[in-house]
């Protein structure tokens, strides 16, 4: 979560000053094209790298994580466990979609990008309703 609000916060403390400078009326052409350059690896540094590429590591790492705790410790069915792991697994395969923004020769897998974030998201609400239910078998 720390490293997508660094890269988020890009869009408050640094393109605002890159949009004023290019809107400018008495900015030469050399650095509206400046602006455009440092935008682009503005971007590709804190959106690209930062924001996406080490955020969604780091919540793949911490779903891989809680998985293995789930299956060892059965807090929960080992079918949410599993379902983590296979998460993990497709959410990591599409950090290939970043590499391709930056290396030409690097081609997507196409959907893993999607299904990863779906599965993460299914992930999270299967968790939830156990949580919900083992409260409730509580009482």
């Amino acid at each position: 979560m720390f490293f997508q609000l660094v890269g988020l916060l890009r869009w408050v403390f640094v393109v605002p000053i890159l949009a004023n400078l290019y809107m400018d009326p008495l900015s030469s052409d050399l650095v509206k094209t400046a602006v455009l350059v440092n935008f682009q690896a503005i971007h590709h540094l804190f959106g690209v790298l930062i924001g996406e590429h080490l955020g969604q590591l780091f919540t793949i790492l911490w779903m891989l994580m809680v998985s293995i705790l789930i299956w060892r410790d059965q807090v929960f069915p080992r079918w949410i466990a599993v379902f983590g792991m296979v998460s993990s697994l497709v959410y990591i395969l599409a950090q290939w979609e970043l590499f391709a923004i930056v290396i030409p020769y690097v081609k997507e897998i196409p959907l893993t990008g999607l299904l990863g974030s779906l599965f993460w998201l299914l992930w999270m609400v299967c968790i939830g309703f156990q949580i919900f239910k083992t409260k409730n078998d509580v009482k």
